[in-house]
């Protein structure tokens, strides 16, 4: 997990809680730890992948329904590829291009 800390200043915030985006106001400054990868998450920037299991996954799955709920990131897209959809088409594509190589090869 990727934890940023920093001096949050005073000013209105947007946050996570309890499966929900939120805005508020922060009255005084303080250090604030932020979960860097709930933050992608929740913004629409990421998969979560069903096939690991990790803690707090409840927590990561429903930033991710909330970000696909509210179209946020890639899921503002019509239709956005799953990473492991893209990595299979992109070896298939590498594959063929290796076979079609190989046939040229052969021609000279």
């Amino acid at each position: 997990m990727g934890y940023l800390t920093e001096q949050t200043e005073i000013a209105r915030i947007q946050y996570y809680m309890n499966a929900s985006c939120g805005m508020g106001s922060l009255k005084s400054a303080r250090p604030g730890t932020r979960n860097i990868e709930l933050e992608v998450i929740v913004n629409g920037w990421a998969w979560v992948l069903e096939q690991y299991s990790f803690d707090r996954q409840a927590e990561y799955f429903e930033a991710h329904d909330d970000a696909k709920r509210h179209w946020r990131g890639l899921w503002a897209m019509d239709r956005p590829e799953a990473p492991c959809a893209f990595k299979r088409r992109q070896m298939r594509r590498a594959r063929a291009m290796e076979g079609q190589a190989k046939l040229l090869q052969m021609q000279f």
